[in-house]
């Protein structure tokens, strides 16, 4: 019983001792900890994609700022953040879970500094992505980050292979019935003076050399430079969900390729598409001559992006529209796996009216 107390006098009699360089200790771990809390209430936090659209299968980047206002470090900071599976952060633990990757990226911040990190992002899926918020949890306490980023995931892009098929398919259709315009951009050559010729087709410097007599710059011809696609949602029992799914994610892609196509060669477009709209929306419509042609472009794969393969309103609504607004000289395209006959109607009246009409089906591409 004496060496028992003997013991717990020693145990006791070195707290004792040790408890006066503990409280320093444990005094500046409660102000870290407290210092910390406040810093954390006025940190700055924002994250953004380098790109603001990129075609499905490709690579971005996001870049993440943390900014520390205040005199106190702050070590091991981890920010929570929630991405959708459909983007992919190239080395980073994650865990995965009803579509939605959690991740923590860490960061160590010095005094009065912005630290900036930037994470590859691998695109696998077409849609529209917004990032509201992260998160940083201490002490049981959440504090909420403020800080949206917007990215567009556009159509797949066609393989090389595939993006000539269509080329040939569609240089393989009848020839146009649409009227020659001359192109007032490709020069192949002068002639002489004939009634009728503009006159700022005279070419004077020719005029001069041979001594009075007229000559005018001869120029190619082409048949119009209006394109309109009409992409058609509607199907057939013949098709299961799968298929129609993929035929008209490939029609996605077909059409990016096109609109692509036509503004590199120069042409006025439109886009028309009887789908759903995550927002709501029961169609996707650009009309000939509503944006100036890169824009269109651009603004056209921004809303694919958002586009619900399922069927919205009629596709013969979408055309009667532009008949409404007395489309002519221009060169209509329609992809579909189905015909009915107020679309074939509707496909009549453009013809009516100077349009070239060709019909894509998608399930022979």
């Amino acid at each position: 019983m004496d060496r028992f107390f003997y013991y717990l006098f020693h145990v006791f009699d070195f707290i004792l001792f040790l408890l006066p360089k503990l409280i320093p200790l444990f005094l500046a771990c409660f102000l870290y900890l407290w210092g910390k809390y406040y810093t954390l209430k006025h940190i700055s936090y924002k994250r953004f994609f380098t790109a603001e659209g990129v075609f499905e299968g490709e690579d971005t980047e996001l870049v993440e700022e943390v900014t520390n206002h205040s005199l106190l470090a702050l070590f091991r900071t981890d920010i929570e953040s929630l991405f959708p599976e459909s983007l992919s952060f190239y080395g980073l633990l994650h865990e995965s879970g009803s579509g939605i990757h959690t991740f923590l990226s860490r960061f160590t911040i010095m005094p009065f500094t912005t630290l900036r990190r930037t994470h590859k992002v691998h695109c696998k899926k077409r849609g529209t992505y917004q990032l509201e918020t992260a998160q940083i949890i201490f002490l049981k306490k959440v504090f909420v980050l403020p800080s949206r980023a917007m990215l567009y995931v556009y159509p797949k892009q066609l393989p090389v292979s595939v993006a000539q098929r269509l080329d040939y398919d569609l240089a393989s259709a009848d020839a146009s019935p649409l009227p020659l315009f001359a192109d007032v951009f490709s020069f192949s050559g002068i002639r002489g003076y004939q009634p009728g010729d503009s006159f700022h087709s005279i070419n004077f410097k020719a005029t001069a050399r041979h001594c009075g007599d007229i000559y005018v710059n001869q120029t190619d011809y082409f048949t119009g430079r209006r394109q309109m696609i009409y992409l058609n949602f509607e199907t057939n029992p013949a098709y299961s969900t799968q298929q129609y799914r993929q035929y008209m994610e490939a029609a996605l892609s077909y059409c990016a390729y096109l609109l692509d196509r036509a503004v590199t060669a120069g042409y006025e477009i439109g886009f028309a598409a009887n789908c759903k709209l995550f927002h709501g929306k029961k169609y996707l419509r650009y009309p000939l001559s509503s944006f100036q042609k890169a824009d269109a472009c651009r603004e056209i794969l921004k809303q694919m992006a958002d586009v619900q393969i399922s069927r919205g309103q009629s596709i013969s609504s979408l055309i009667s529209m532009d008949l409404a607004e007395h489309v002519h000289h221009t060169h209509i395209l329609l992809f579909t796996l189905t015909m009915e006959e107020r679309t074939e109607d509707a496909l009549r009246r453009l013809e009516a009216c100077d349009n070239q009409t060709q019909i894509v089906w998608l399930s022979k591409l």
